[in-house]
């Protein structure tokens, strides 16, 4: 194969084809690609994205850039997207992939503009998509984000309902804790058990097994009366003597014979 004279062909067909939107780009080549290539480049008509507003594709725009390789169409050909707009990067991704597919399908023969056409087919399936679904990534977190936290704050403000799975759920998330609570505590009576020292709960032992091993003798009882009462006791002998005990005898003896 003549693949100079193929590629030279396939230049002019695409610029009677493409007219305005097919041109040579003057200017050094993209970075990665050799400057001796000739390097062109094609405007996708928008087509009825444009009438489409509400749909994701009424911004997209973006250029095809793409150069002959020596070998070409027995090679792939070098493509690249340029100054693109209004496309996320799941949407360029999603559109580098039907390029290569293209690529692979159309290997050995004349492909660009087969690329040109699954391309601007790519942007109407665009254009007849709900906004919605085609929402940049970092806007759909955010809605996301802004969802989540309207529902927490409603189940706030409505207390949280307890079902037979959300007490399941609550009675794991709790039986979790306690293990977790109480491997902790017994790792830390080991670590210090190794260190020598007293955990509380063995401080609060020892200290009642002293108790118990102590000697009744080692403690003071006060068996005697305080001073001030002996005193009061041995005035009241004093004036109590025994002629007095008799005396009243002798006179009870008397009033009972009376």
């Amino acid at each position: 194969m003549d693949y100079k004279a193929e590629q030279e062909m396939e230049v002019e067909a695409l610029e009677s084809i493409l007219m305005d939107d097919f041109a040579e780009v003057d200017g050094p080549s993209p970075s990665g690609w050799s400057d001796s290539v000739q390097c062109y480049r094609i405007g996708l008509p928008t087509g009825e994205a444009e009438s489409a507003p509400e749909s994701g594709a009424s911004n997209m725009q973006f250029d095809l850039l793409f150069a002959h390789t020596p070998s070409y169409p027995d090679e792939a050909p070098l493509i690249k997207l340029s100054n693109v707009q209004g496309m996320s990067n799941d949407d360029i991704q999603s559109l580098q992939k039907v390029i290569d597919e293209q690529i692979q399908e159309n290997m050995g023969m004349s492909m660009i503009y087969t690329i040109v056409s699954a391309a601007q087919e790519w942007m109407q399936d665009r254009a007849n998509t709900p906004q919605e679904e085609v929402l940049d990534p970092a806007e759909a977190k955010k809605r996301a984000i802004e969802a989540e936290e309207a529902r927490l704050a409603a189940q706030r403000a409505h207390g949280t309902q307890v079902t037979p799975e959300t007490f399941v759920t609550w009675r794991k998330q709790f039986d979790t804790e306690m293990v977790l609570q109480k491997t902790s505590l017994a790792e830390q009576q080991q670590a210090a058990e190794k260190k020598g020292k007293l955990t509380g709960k063995q401080f609060f032992q020892s200290q009642e097994a002293q108790v118990e091993e102590s000697d009744p003798s080692d403690f003071e009882f006060e068996d005697e009366e305080p001073e001030g009462k002996q005193v009061r006791l041995e005035s009241d002998e004093e004036e109590l003597s025994p002629d007095d005990d008799d005396e009243s005898d002798e006179e009870d003896m008397l009033a009972a014979l009376g």
